[in-house]
């Protein structure tokens, strides 16, 4: 199913609001269709129950998306990409960028 980029957006917000899920993007094939999902949580969730309730929230809207295509990177520190008070949403180029500590879990 090619999807529109209005309901690629929609998704990506509906998803990013699913509890400790802080950000969501969604990467279309050539023909429009869902290749992958990405997934930034926290450690507060199962990694497996996101990806559940990724699938249930896509179902509602039609989408029948094979889990394997939903990945979950978990930051050890919630809210960590969130830029500081004060600082715009992009760093300067000639700063350097702040490592992450991300968590990858198997979901089988």
């Amino acid at each position: 199913m090619r999807l529109a980029a209005d309901l690629v957006r929609e998704l990506e917000q509906d998803i990013a609001l699913l509890p400790n899920v802080s950000f969501c993007s969604i990467h279309l094939d050539p023909r429009g269709e869902v290749e992958t999902i990405d997934v930034v949580s926290d450690t507060g969730r199962n990694p497996q129950r996101i990806v559940r309730d990724v699938e249930i929230l896509l179902r509602r809207h039609g989408l029948d998306i094979d889990h394997r295509k939903i990945g979950v990177a978990q930051l050890s520190r919630p809210g960590s990409l969130e830029p500081p008070p004060g600082r715009a949403d992009a760093p300067a180029e000639d700063e350097s960028e702040e490592l992450l500590n991300l968590t990858f879990s198997p979901l089988m």
